[in-house]
C-alpha cells in the first residue's frame, strides 16, 4: 500500500518549506524503536564515555519525549551521514532541536567520530576572550574537528571579534569539505 502522509507547510525567513510524515503510523513506531535501539551504543576503547562529554540535561534522547510534531524532523536528521552539508535545525523553542542534535552526535561518536560539542555563548565567550589562548583554541578545535556542533547560535552575543571569528571558522570548514 502507498502512504500519502502527512504534510506542514510553513515559511522561514521568506522561504516556503514542505515538511511531511513519510511513514505509516505502524513503520514510524517501528523506525523509532529501532532509532531508540541504536542510542544505546557503547563507546570506544580510549576515549571517555559519552556521558563524560555531554551535558547531563541532554542524555537519554527518547523519542516519544520530542513533541509530535518534531518527530519527522528527528528522523531526517538522525539519519545523516556525512557529507560536506551539514544539518540546521530551526524552529520554536522547546521544540526539541537540542536534544536532536545531540543524540546525532552521540550516535557519531560511539561509532568512533570525532565530534565537538559547544554552545553559541560558550563560542562568543571564548572569542571575545582577552586571552589569545583561549581564543585561539575555540577556533582551532571548531575548524579541526569531523564533526562541530555548535548549539544555538542566536544566542551569541555578536561583537565583530565574534562574528568575524564564527564566519572564519564557517569559511574554513567550507574549505575543507567538513560540514558547516
Amino acid at each position: 500500500t502507498e502512504f500519502l502522509g502527512a504534510f506542514a507547510h510553513f515559511t522561514i525567513a521568506g522561504k516556503f518549506f514542505t515538511i511531511g510524515q513519510s511513514l505509516c503510523d505502524p513503520c514510524q513506531s517501528a523506525k523509532e524503536e529501532e532509532l531508540e535501539t541504536q542510542s544505546r551504543g557503547s563507546h570506544a576503547a580510549g576515549r571517555p564515555a559519552w556521558e563524560e562529554i555531554c551535558p547531563e540535561a541532554y542524555r537519554g534522547f527518547k523519542m516519544e519525549k520530542l513533541p509530535v510534531d518534531s518527530r519527522h524532523v528527528a528522523f531526517k536528521a538522525l539519519e545523516w551521514q556525512w557529507n560536506p552539508k551539514g544539518v540546521g535545525l530551526i524552529g520554536d523553542s522547546r521544540a526539541g532541536k537540542t536534544f536532536i542534535m545531540h543524540e546525532l552526535a552521540r550516535r557519531i561518536y560511539v561509532e568512533g567520530g570525532k565530534i565537538k560539542l559547544t554552545s553559541g555563548t560558550e563560542f562568543a565567550y571564548a572569542c571575545g576572550s582577552s586571552e589569545a589562548g583561549e581564543r585561539r583554541s575555540m577556533i582551532d578545535s571548531c575548524i579541526s574537528t569531523p564533526h562541530l556542533f555548535l548549539d544555538d547560535i542566536d544566542k551569541m552575543k555578536m561583537t565583530d571579534r565574534v562574528e568575524s571569528d564564527f564566519y572564519h571558522v564557517i569559511e574554513q570548514r567550507r574549505r575543507a569539505l567538513k560540514p558547516a
